[in-house]
């Protein structure tokens, strides 16, 4: 659904999208998005997108296997990569480098990636407080710190262009909830902003790359 709004949001602006892939290491998932794909979008943009089943630590050989058996016809074709609640995975993992390093090789020189995931430090994520008071305590994902969100991107040689944590909305909250919630924001951003519910980190390849 990311993907899908942000095609629908670049359409409002008069920016035409030439070609779009999203992602999801589930099948189930995949098959989701490509029916609620012809509900939300118009036709031509639908010839325009495309949804592979592909895990985030090995995107471009997995996407090699659905678009094109050359690798490196994929490397330094994407413009812009957006990754909402998947990162933390690849550190659960212990693999985010190799994550960041596709994205890395997959982006033009210049291309952005924007990756926003949980924030360790938000104290009411409602899994999280469901699973404090059951009995079987059941094995958590991994939550990376803003810093270990970000030091992969550091390391594989992006600039970090933005780096913080963000967002007191909750995704499922109704339209008054989240008007109250928008209109406190800039008061809990200015006590507060490191318990925010969301991080951010935005970084671009160098438009030389050695």
């Amino acid at each position: 659904m990311n993907l899908l709004h942000l095609i629908s949001m670049l359409n409002s602006e008069g920016i035409s999208v030439a070609n779009a892939l999203g992602t999801d290491f589930s099948p189930a998932m995949i098959e989701t998005a490509r029916r609620e794909a012809k509900n939300y979008l118009r036709e031509q943009d639908l010839q325009n997108l495309e949804f592979h089943v592909a895990k985030n630590e090995r995107l471009i050989s997995d996407l090699s296997v659905f678009t094109t058996p050359e690798e490196s016809t994929l490397k330094n074709s994407f413009h812009f990569v957006l990754g909402v609640n998947t990162i933390r995975y690849c550190h659960d993992a212990k693999r985010q480098r190799d994550c960041v390093r596709d994205i890395f090789n997959l982006l033009v020189p210049g291309g952005v990636c924007v990756v926003i995931d949980m924030n360790n430090r938000f104290p009411l994520f409602r899994s999280d407080l469901t699973n404090h008071f059951r009995r079987q305590k059941e094995k958590q994902c991994y939550v990376p710190s803003l810093e270990e969100y970000t030091e992969p991107f550091v390391q594989e040689g992006f600039e970090v262009l933005r780096s913080e944590h963000f967002c007191w909305v909750p995704h499922s909250a109704g339209e008054l909830m989240t008007g109250l919630l928008t209109r406190m924001s800039p008061v809990l951003n200015t006590i507060a902003r490191s318990r925010a519910m969301r991080s951010l980190v935005v970084s671009r390849k160098p438009e030389a790359v050695a």
